[in-house]
């Protein structure tokens, strides 16, 4: 399990595998996602959208010579809207606002 938490917390700028996930801890995929559901309480995607959502908000807060769109596509996004809904879903406010303060 510390092998795919610790390889999500550091490659969440990518969307990983799921497959890739499985085996390197040796795992199916769908034991992967239970028992990592059971050590962590969130999924390997929960986590990585958790993670990229945390850097997100740093990155707005001092990168002030970034946009939101570059900032949305560094942390791996497609597209602005995505990273927008999901940044507004966790944090009940628009990346907007968080990067005027």
């Amino acid at each position: 399990m510390e092998i795919a938490y610790s390889k999500i917390l550091d490659d969440y700028k990518t969307d990983i595998s799921l497959n890739q996930l499985a085996l390197e801890t040796c795992m199916s995929k769908y034991n992967l996602i239970k028992s990592f559901k059971q050590v962590y309480k969130k999924t390997p995607k929960q986590l990585q959208i958790e993670r990229r959502i945390q850097k997100g908000r740093e990155l707005l807060k001092v990168r002030s010579d970034m946009s939101v769109t570059e900032i949305a596509t560094t942390l791996g996004y497609a597209d602005l809207a995505s990273f927008s809904n999901q940044f507004k879903k966790m944090t009940g406010v628009p990346p907007s606002s968080v990067k005027q303060c």
